[in-house]
């Protein structure tokens, strides 16, 4: 969005409030598709006795929640190891691909910049732009892998807010 130029304004006024240009975007995501999988080797992993992970266990009982966790569930751990059974020794686990959805995903970007005039065939351009304008938080997947500590759990974040500013001189 270009703000007016003010050009029957005073000189004063349309330096200061004149030729602001405004730019955002926003970024809305469902939670991207998660796997359960598990790294631990044969007997605990491995069901299949490839000798390969990433192995997937049988599918949860019905009672289990599909989907619809809060961010508090999320960190707190949406699953537990033994909701997922093991497979029969030798044999793939029953549960699909992309069976479940992790958190979602929401930011917005802001800039602000005003560009000045300083001669003919001299101008510049101060700016400040803002990433993640709101600061909000976006919890990072959780933990797929049966065989980690932390499974069912985020544990990380995307950034935080950052801001940068800067000066541009063009001739």
């Amino acid at each position: 969005w270009n703000a007016p130029q003010l050009a029957g304004a005073h000189r004063a006024l349309r330096y200061a409030f004149g030729g602001w240009q405004f730019a955002g975007s926003a970024i809305l995501e469902a939670g991207l598709p998660l796997n359960v999988t598990t790294s631990a080797p044969w007997p605990t992993g491995d069901f299949n006795a490839d000798g390969s992970g990433g192995d997937r266990p049988n599918a949860p009982a019905a009672a289990v929640r599909r989907g619809g966790w809060s961010r508090t569930q999320f960190q707190q751990g949406m699953f537990k190891v033994s909701d997922f059974p093991t497979p029969t020794p030798g044999t793939d686990g029953d549960l699909g691909r992309d069976a479940f959805r992790g958190p979602g995903f929401a930011n917005v970007d802001a800039s602000l910049a005003k560009k000045f005039q300083f001669t003919e065939r001299v101008s510049g351009q101060l700016r400040l732009d803002a990433f993640n304008t709101l600061n909000r938080v976006n919890l990072a997947n959780p933990v797929m892998d049966l065989a980690n500590i932390n499974f069912g759990r985020a544990t990380s974040t995307a950034a935080p807010r950052a801001l940068q500013m800067g000066l541009r001189v063009m001739f």
